[in-house]
């Protein structure tokens, strides 16, 4: 007799156990004809199986009837094997929220070459520099960049120059002529120029950012991220007067004293580029050294959204350099 309660405690045991199972059943089998009947687009039509109404068969939704845009996760991050890329470090921003889409050792500190010349000339802006004023561009400033092999828009030595067109000369044309009048103007010399443009990169949490000069000629001393200058490109194009030149594919300087019909200027990429391959691709700023290789900040607006893409350090020796990473990305988030 002394067997029977444990017996009888071990029945109800069965009974209960057996009864969450069949609740649990119950409930998962409900849940799933309630994703059925709230997601139809996914799951199709149900089809005829043994289970029945219970587990009825999925199909999925037929090719010609995709689901609308919003109804699909917003892209988190982009993947690409060895090879397809030519820079060693990329960084993908987009701006809507802040979503980093690719970040290819980004964070590591190399050399942004002509890069640079994206904060010589929010730094003017920010100055508060009358654009309209005509700045002349020096013999000696022009004869020691050229020494230097530095790239230059093609303004004259005495050329009477307005600020605003020496923007557009530096953005568009990398010339470092242009950075470097702009410095001198603004700040005096060259040396306290630099220091506003480290106090900028202070002020913005620029951490793996430094500059010793506003053209970007290489010095071991200045360095930046991919990382760091996309945020320091989106935080430029907040600028209406920067993000307007940045945003221009070829412009035409006003007269000048050497020149009354003004000097054409253009992006050295965007005069390249297919427009049917990337027809939204509005505007990039290009830079290149023997140390710091191929180097691109762009910016684009795709399918409603506005992207920043940094790619450094592609070979020289790829034709192609400028153009196969920013192809590569921005096909990948069409």
């Amino acid at each position: 007799m002394s067997g029977i309660p444990g017996s009888r405690r071990y029945g109800r045991s069965v009974v209960i156990i057996t009864l969450l199972l069949a609740l649990f059943l119950l409930t998962g089998a409900g849940a799933y004809r309630l994703g059925l009947r709230c997601y139809p687009a996914l799951w199709g039509e149900t089809g005829a199986n043994p289970l029945g109404f219970f587990f009825p068969e999925p199909r999925w939704a037929v090719a010609d009837e995709p689901l609308p845009l919003a109804a699909l996760p917003p892209l988190t991050s982009i993947f690409f094997s060895e090879g397809d890329l030519l820079c060693t470090n990329a960084y993908l921003l987009r701006l809507s929220d802040s979503g980093v889409l690719l970040d290819y050792d980004a964070g590591a500190r190399v050399f942004p070459a002509s890069l640079t010349k994206i904060m010589t000339a929010l730094v003017v802006i920010e100055s508060g520099l009358d654009l309209d004023k005509p700045i002349v561009i020096s013999a000696e400033t022009l004869q020691r960049l050229a020494a230097q092999d530095a790239s230059t828009a093609g303004f004259l030595a005495g050329e009477s120059v307005r600020a605003r067109d020496l923007l557009y000369g530096a953005l568009l044309s990398s010339g470092a002529e242009c950075s470097e009048a702009l410095a001198l103007e603004t700040a005096g010399s060259l040396s306290e120029f630099v220091q506003m443009m480290n106090t900028t990169a202070y002020r913005l949490g620029l951490t793996n950012t430094n500059f010793t000069n506003p053209t970007g000629l290489h010095s071991d001393d200045q360095f930046s991220s991919a990382r760091d200058i996309a945020e320091l490109l989106r935080y430029a194009l907040e600028n209406e007067i920067f993000r307007s030149i940045f945003l221009t594919p070829e412009y035409i300087s006003a007269p000048t004293n050497l020149r009354p019909q003004g000097l054409a200027l253009q992006n050295r990429v965007t005069r390249y580029l297919d427009a049917a391959l990337l027809p939204e691709i509005f505007g990039c700023k290009t830079g290149y050294t023997r140390q710091a290789g191929i180097c691109l900040a762009s910016y684009s607006a795709l399918g409603g959204e506005e992207y920043i893409l940094v790619t450094l350090g592609a070979p020289r020796d790829a034709e192609d350099a400028y153009f196969r990473d920013l192809n590569f990305v921005y096909q990948r988030i069409r």
